[in-house]
């Protein structure tokens, strides 16, 4: 899954890859801020649905 790949690779090395790339211009910058903060909310949403599908996932008795 993309979002497990870019959360394992970090925001660190996403910059640093983009740092690399000569044509580094603000509107860059502006565009992949805003991707990250997209990139969050979607693995927050995401974390908040597996913590309510463990809550609401009956318990097995053994």
């Amino acid at each position: 899954m993309i979002l497990v790949e870019l959360e394992r690779l970090g925001e660190d090395k996403l910059k640093e890859a983009i740092e690399n790339v000569e044509d580094t211009n603000i509107e860059l910058w502006v565009k992949v801020d805003r991707i990250l903060e997209r990139v969050r909310n979607i693995i927050e949403t995401e974390n908040r649905f597996i913590e309510l599908q463990r809550m609401f996932t009956p318990k097995q008795i053994n």
